[in-house]
């Protein structure tokens, strides 16, 4: 029954997913076009990374597999890491951590929705990469360029959405069963990862998105959307 409930929710929420990656599209396009010195670096950071996983998925030879192994690994120690970390905040342990090319696995003591789902939510690369700036700015005070954190967290904001979409492709994944069912686990990643991407986008082009303005589009459209929907259900025949 709960989890009838959540695939419930799930559903209701799919709408809203849909129509905040829309206007969030519109927003990256539009902070594109006025602030190129901040955009050249993030967007091509974000289509480097893309064109080089999509190599590293459907090339051949040796340089394309272990290019695919190394990114792979990357990404499960990142995945489990963010399941241990999530278990943590809410004062689990974590009895067995395993990471690698092949997979990998936590032992927690207590896990939920949140925990479940945590790295398919939580960007770990892109904040890797925020870190690693930050530790050069701290090393190096007088380097301070916003064209360098623009290109790197292009790069792991790329990675996570890429490696997010390819594992939630899996509707077998466990983690998504255990988090309530994979139409309510999809919605919430759907929605989670458009919120971070505008944050995002808000904090390298923050003269160019309205934070509001993209949230209140999203509701007129999802707005618009059930109206539209109600009125098809009023008008349509009872047989």
């Amino acid at each position: 029954m709960k989890n009838v409930l959540k695939s419930a929710v799930g559903l209701l929420l799919l709408p809203a997913v849909v129509a905040l990656w829309i206007e969030l599209l519109r927003a990256a396009s539009g902070a594109a076009a006025a602030q190129k010195a901040a955009a050249l670096p993030f967007f091509g950071g974000f289509l480097g990374y893309a064109l080089l996983w999509l190599w590293s998925r459907a090339g051949r030879g040796p340089a394309a597999r272990r290019t695919a192994s190394i990114l792979r690994g990357l990404y499960v120690l990142g995945h489990e890491t963010a399941h241990a970390a999530a278990a943590w905040a809410f004062g689990g342990h974590v009895y067995e951590f395993k990471a690698g090319p092949e997979g990998g696995h936590v032992k927690l003591s207590k896990s939920n929705a949140f925990v479940a789902l945590a790295p398919y939510l939580a960007p770990v690369p892109a904040l890797a990469a925020l870190l690693v700036f930050r530790v050069a700015v701290w090393i190096r005070p007088g380097w301070n360029s916003l064209g360098a954190v623009a290109g790197m967290m292009g790069v792991g904001l790329a990675f996570h959405l890429l490696e997010t979409l390819a594992s939630v492709g899996d509707v077998s994944q466990p983690d998504l069963r255990m988090a309530g069912g994979v139409l309510f686990s999809i919605s919430l990643i759907g929605l989670g990862n458009a919120l971070i991407t505008l944050a995002a986008l808000k904090v390298f082009f923050p003269h160019s998105v309205a934070l509001l303005g993209v949230l209140r589009r999203s509701a007129l459209d999802v707005a618009g959307f059930a109206t539209a929907a109600a009125s098809h259900w009023r008008a349509a025949p009872v047989k």
